[in-house]
Order: C-alpha cells, then structure tokens, then sequence
C-alpha cells in the first residue's frame, strides 16, 4: 500500500468500532463530558490502518476536545466518507476555541493553549504532535481549527481514499 506501512501494524478493520473504543477511552477520563458521537453513513465501511494508532489518535482528539470543553461540556464526534472517497472524523469540542496563531503553536512539541479550562490538567503539549505525525504515517491529514469566536474549534482526520475499503467484503488478507 504505502512505503510507511513498514512502521505501521496495518489491518482492515471498522473505524466505527476503532471510533467507539476511542469514545470509550476517553468517556472513562473525562466522566464529567457529554460525548456525543453522529450516526455514520456506512457501519460496515472498513479501511486499512493501524488500528491501534488509529485508536490513539482518536482518543486523544477526544480527550483533548474534552479538557477545552470543560467539566461540563461537549464533544460531539462525527465520521463520513466524503465525495473524493476519503475518511473523514471531526471532532467539535464546545470549548472557548483557539484564534489561528495559536493553532499553529499546538502542532508545536511542548507547546499549550491558553485555555482556563487546562489549568491543573494533565498534559505535556506532545499529544497533537504525535497524533499528526502517526496520521502522516498513514498518508492522513489532522488539521484543527477554531470554530467561531466562543463555539469551540474542530479537529479533523482524514484518511486518504487508498486506505478505505467499501465494504467487509472488499478485504484483503495479508
């Protein structure tokens, strides 16, 4: 598939279910954050991914979401597979959000938002990090962005259309 698979542990596997663990994950941290996850198109939609960084990812989109909400906000996470065939997972946190410059800072090791509600949270400014650079190794792109001033910011991971499979059918062993 891709040269990176080589450093990458790559099976077909439901990002539905992948999504759900990472939901799970993170609802048991943050009890206090109504997550709220939108139906998908297509439950039987496979793709081809490290599933255990896929996880990973996820769950720290999620959790990060849920520390800029706050102890009472909301997460809402929402997958599709968009028009060009790519899969594509926006996470919308409820939180203050985050003007442009700061954004690029977060992609930055070490580097953390000004948000009140991450005072006193746990956190090292490594997991955006991370997460990006495990998407690039699946030929995926995490991006984030504020939404309007005081609706929170929305991240977004989209795997490109090599790595989604149409159905259960369509696996391929190996």
């Amino acid at each position: 598939m891709v040269s990176t698979d080589r450093a990458l542990n790559v099976s077909s596997f439901a990002p539905v279910d992948a999504t759900a663990e990472a939901l799970r994950l993170a609802r048991a941290e943050y009890q206090g954050v109504i997550f709220d996850s939108a139906a998908t198109p297509d439950p039987e939609r496979l793709v081809r991914a490290d599933r255990a960084k896929f996880i990973q990812i996820l769950t720290h989109l999620l959790t990060n979401a849920a520390k800029a909400s706050g102890p009472s906000g909301m997460v809402r996470i929402d997958q599709a597979v968009t028009e060009l065939g790519s899969y594509r997972i926006r996470v919308i946190d409820s939180g203050a959000g985050v003007d442009p410059e700061t954004v690029q800072l977060l992609f930055t090791p070490f580097a953390r938002g000004n948000n009140p509600y991450h005072h006193g949270a746990v956190g090292y400014g490594i997991g955006l990090v991370v997460s990006k650079r495990l998407a690039e190794l699946h030929g995926a792109t995490l991006t984030l962005r504020a939404n309007t001033p005081a609706r929170g910011s929305t991240a977004e991971f989209i795997l490109p259309p090599e790595r989604v499979l149409k159905h259960a059918s369509t696996v391929v062993a190996g």
